[in-house]
């Protein structure tokens, strides 16, 4: 991974996983892996873990795959994505330096659980747990190699995001509740 930091080397740490796909579906073709290795923080008036420096110096790696390298078949290709991919210039540049690659699937999925074992994450995220994790779930299944993280300690980030946004709702309503001494459960000021 690059961007080493200077993180004691026994921190417990998270992975964040995202993965780029030529179909919407479990059986996407996967052209890239990228992959985040976020430790614990502890929050304090010196800590903001949203800062440019802070997020310069997470450890990150991305695979790009060559989605015509061997195996290819196996994976599902969506007119649709495929055509959403061409639809952009930037995008379009971003998928033929996929074609690019020199990096299998399987090579690519070596190198995600080399990754995994190095860092024995607590948790692995990634956004919208039936996306990621079920395509590689299925990519894992069709080389015959073990998925290498524990399922339980899989999470998704756009749940946690929508609780993060209700507890900010949720303190907002309390305040307007008792500025204006609403009742709860009440139809009307619910």
């Amino acid at each position: 991974m690059t961007n080493e930091t200077s993180n004691d080397i026994n921190q417990p740490v998270d992975l964040m996983i995202d993965i780029e796909t030529l179909d919407v579906l479990p059986t996407a073709q996967i052209v890239e892996i990228g992959v985040c290795e976020i430790p614990k923080i502890q929050f304090n008036d010196y800590t903001d873990p949203w800062s440019l420096k802070y997020m310069q110096s997470l450890r990150k790696a991305a695979i790009p795959i060559n989605p015509d390298s061997d195996g290819w078949i196996k994976f599902s290709r969506g007119v649709d994505t495929i055509h959403w991919w061409k639809s952009d210039a930037n995008r379009s540049a971003q998928l033929s330096r996929y074609y690019n690659s020199h990096v299998t699937i399987k090579q690519g999925l070596e190198q995600l659980a080399s990754i995994i074992e190095r860092a024995q994450p607590r948790y692995v995220w990634c956004k919208g747990g039936s996306f990621d994790f079920a395509i590689l779930r299925h990519a894992y299944a069709m080389y015959n190699m073990p998925v290498p993280w524990e399922f339980r300690n899989e999470k998704d980030l756009r749940t946690f995001a929508i609780i993060q946004e209700r507890s900010k709702y949720e303190a907002h309503r309390a305040k307007v509740i008792s500025k204006f001494n609403l009742n709860l459960h009440n139809a009307q000021d619910d």
